[in-house]
């Protein structure tokens, strides 16, 4: 690959090599920077990646159901799982804080990416997946109980339990 970059640079003219290389060096520091700004926020808590736990198994009321898992961890902060409980005519999702000193919480939202990975930051927040317009005044009581592998959870009148591996 290398040798036919290079015969193709030998090969063309002065003001073509030029242009061929000022794009590739303008493609080259956009993903470095891309790659430190992403290492920078990450390390920092501005940025949290999700990724899709595949031996996720969603059960609702004790029965199998189609759905999937991304968690995320935030070190010391504890961690967040969204759930994914898919039917035939919509899918729910809802957000799980798992924070290592404080109660735990669940928000409905929209549907998550279904996507094996993906980040919520300063760019992209919960916002945009919310759902919920304004908080009820007394939020719906959902009987969160986590494990470190497991999630378990009230949602709409049906209890929901993730689990994986």
């Amino acid at each position: 690959m290398l040798l036919a970059v290079v015969r193709l640079l030998l090969g063309i003219g002065d003001i073509t090599k030029n242009v061929v290389m000022f794009t590739a060096f303008c493609i080259a520091a956009f993903l470095w920077l891309g790659t430190v700004a992403s290492v920078y926020s990450t390390a920092h808590h501005y940025t949290a990646w999700y990724f899709m736990v595949p031996t996720a198994r969603v059960m609702v009321d004790g029965r199998q159901n189609i759905g999937y898992v991304h968690v995320a961890d935030a070190g010391e902060f504890g961690r967040e799982v969204v759930v994914t409980v898919r039917q035939p005519w919509k899918a729910e999702t809802y957000w799980i804080a798992l924070p290592t000193n404080h109660r735990a919480t669940v928000s409905g939202c929209k549907s998550a990416p279904r996507l094996p990975v993906f980040a919520i930051g300063d760019l992209i927040q919960l916002s945009d997946f919310s759902s919920e317009g304004e908080t009820p005044v007394r939020p719906p009581e959902r009987g969160v109980v986590s494990g470190p592998k497991f999630v378990e959870f009230t949602a709409d009148g049906n209890r929901v339990r993730a689990e994986w591996l």
